[in-house]
Formats: structure tokens, sequence, C-alpha cells
């Protein structure tokens, strides 16, 4: 760890250089921090932030060390400052690679970012990456995953989406609620005693009444 005051002479520069160090022999997660201090224009050492010149093409070599080291915020990081550049043909297949390795690493916002690039034209990658993205807690990419889901044609695919639905209008994400009350007031068989959308018609009346 780095315990710097910012009032030190030259503390900054110290920071950095530990950082710089530490990333030349190995130590991904201090490339993924410098890669952050160079993108940002600021110390993200353990001090309050100091300004700095940032050093977007830097940021990006040393986000893309880490992520060859499995650092999946740097992964992330690098694909959507990718994103963001503009990156189309080669380019932006890259930094979906980039977002999908940091998906795989549990990281919520790269699932999520991946589910915003891939979009309908690849429906089934884009599903799969939003679910995990609302598995790990991007609560808004739930909705955005069971839309895909139950506009996708299938009933076993709708069932699925509302599934994701009851899921998090029970964890009182009212946004799933008003979205899952839409959907069943489309299919008015979820009211009867025995239609196949009973339980969510309860699970609703419960979360939003009860």
């Amino acid at each position: 760890q780095i315990r710097l005051e910012p009032t030190e002479p030259g503390a900054l520069q110290q920071a950095r250089d530990v950082l710089v160090d530490a990333c030349a022999k190995d130590m991904f997660l201090a490339c993924g921090r410098l890669g952050n201090m160079l993108a940002l224009g600021v110390s993200v050492v353990e001090a309050p932030a100091i300004p700095l010149d940032p050093d977007p093409s830097a940021a990006l070599t040393y986000w893309r060390k880490a992520c060859d080291g499995n650092v999946a915020d740097a992964c992330s990081a690098l694909g959507q400052k990718m994103l963001a550049d503009g990156a189309e043909g080669v380019a932006l297949y890259t930094a979906q690679s980039f977002l999908q390795k940091a998906c795989n690493s549990d990281h919520a916002d790269g699932c999520a970012t991946l589910m915003e690039v891939l979009g309908d034209d690849a429906r089934p990658e884009a599903t799969e990456a939003g679910r995990r993205a609302c598995e790990l807690g991007r609560l808004d990419m739930c909705n955005r995953t069971a839309e895909l889901l139950m506009t996708s044609g299938s009933e076993e695919s709708f069932l699925g989406g509302i599934d994701i639905l009851l899921d998090t209008c029970r964890q009182g994400f009212l946004g799933s609620c008003y979205l899952l009350s839409d959907q069943l007031r489309a299919r008015p068989a979820a009211l009867a005693p025995d239609g196949p959308y009973e339980t969510a018609a309860r699970v609703l009346l419960s979360t939003t009444c009860g």
C-alpha cells in the first residue's frame, strides 16, 4: 500500500514512481491503478485527490497490461475507453473482447456495457451479459435483460423474463414491478387462479400494495 501525504514534497511523483515500478514487476493491480490515475487526471493513492496532467495514451497501455494480468476493472475500463473513442471494425471487436473478459471475471459494469454494445444484433450473447450484470447487482440491467427475453418470441423466454422481473421486484426495485405490471396486463390469464403467471401477479400485488 502507498501512504503519502499530499503536502509532502514530491509525494505525487513518488506515488506514481512506486506504481510504475510495481507494474514493471508484473504487479497487475498497480498497473490498473496507474491507468486509472493517468486517465482520470487525479491521484488515486490513499490521499485526497490531487490533480495531475492526464495521459490517456499511457493509461491505455497500463490498463492493457493489467487486463492481461486478469484485473477485471482494467479490462472494463479499456473496453469502455475504446468505445468512447469511437472503436469500429477490428477495434470494436477488440473492445468487446476486453468487456467479455471483464464480464467473465464478474465485473458488473463490464457485463452491462457488453450488453449495450451487442444489442439486438447478438441477442443471445447480449441477454447472457445482461443476466450476469443483473446477478452482480446492476438492477437497471435486469429490466433490459427481461425485455430482451420477453420480446424474443418464445413462451419459454417470456417466462424467463418474468422470472427476472419477479426476483428484482421482490428486492424492491420498483422499475421491475412496473414493467411486470405492464406485462401482466397484456396477459389476462395471469389473473386466473390456475393461470401460468398467477405467482407473478401475487408477488406484484404484495410488493406494490402490501
